[in-house]
């Protein structure tokens, strides 16, 4: 498969160090009968899962908000809350 049988998809993703403005990223990926609010979504919420991004990044990188996003991810059966780095022992004493 050579380039020209690559699809272009282009992602406005916020940088690190400008919190107003956008960084563009181009991926080059194989033609996906998706639209690009789809794919924005799947990166989303990709991301949020695998702990790269917080639940309110994640929602500005699939074009929602913060709280329609979360919404969308319990219909979808995913915690838009990440328990996984909550040491539940030290919680308990503390409760």
């Amino acid at each position: 498969m050579d380039l020209h049988d690559l699809n272009k998809v282009i992602l406005a993703l916020p940088k690190p160090q400008e919190r107003e403005g956008l960084m563009t990223k181009t991926l080059k990926i194989p033609y996906v009968n998706l639209e690009e609010e789809e794919l924005r979504l799947a990166l989303a919420i990709r991301l949020l899962e695998e702990g790269k991004v917080s639940l309110g990044k994640a929602a500005e990188i699939g074009g929602l908000s913060e709280r329609f996003f979360a919404e969308l991810l319990l219909k979808k059966g995913i915690s838009p809350v990440g328990f996984e780095d909550i040491d539940l022992e030290k919680e308990s004493q503390n409760a």
